[in-house]
């Protein structure tokens, strides 16, 4: 007897990856965490010893196609997001790049209010309140700002230190 598969999470929504198209989102996607490096070795595990072609189909960038392109004969990447396409083609690949360091940046102090750090979730396209939905919205909104709550003071306010990676190199010749 078939049991009946629940409703497919949001992100597995057929329109989920027509939101790509968008050139915001597309320049934006680079500011995304890279994958972990065990992603490389479980798709380069999964080759085996075959040194075949691999299909990339939505590709994005094409980050995880650059990195697969020495393992095998070669990588087709497809993606149906030109915009997408066009940031993948602006990319460096790694043999054009010469790092020459990199520096955790101090920490910085900044503070906000509870419902402006809410309300900035909506300014990204992927979680704006166009495509979560008015009652998904508020309902996102809500649980977070009780998750939130206690880590603010008695104002509202939370305060964070801000710190980042910055890396430097040059073009190889």
């Amino acid at each position: 007897m078939a049991t009946e598969i629940s409703a497919r999470p949001r992100q597995y929504w057929d329109n989920h990856a027509s939101r790509f198209k968008n050139k915001i989102l597309a320049d934006a996607f680079g500011l995304r965490p890279p994958y972990p490096e065990e992603t490389y070795d479980i798709l380069r595990d999964l080759l085996g010893e075959s040194s075949g072609r691999v299909l990339d189909a939505g590709c994005g960038p094409g980050k995880i196609a650059r990195l697969l392109v020495d393992y095998t004969e070669g990588v087709d990447a497809i993606d149906f997001s030109q915009e997408m396409i066009r940031v993948g083609k602006s990319l460096r690949s790694r043999d054009h790049f010469l790092p020459l360091g990199d520096k955790l940046t101090s920490p910085v102090r900044f503070s906000q209010s509870i419902r402006d750090y809410v309300g900035s979730f909506h300014s990204r396209e992927s979680m704006s309140v166009k495509h979560m939905g008015e009652d998904n919205a508020a309902a996102f909104d809500a649980e977070l700002s009780s998750i939130l709550f206690e880590y603010a003071d008695e104002g509202g306010i939370l305060s964070f230190d801000l710190q980042t990676r910055i890396s430097w190199g040059r073009p190889r010749a």
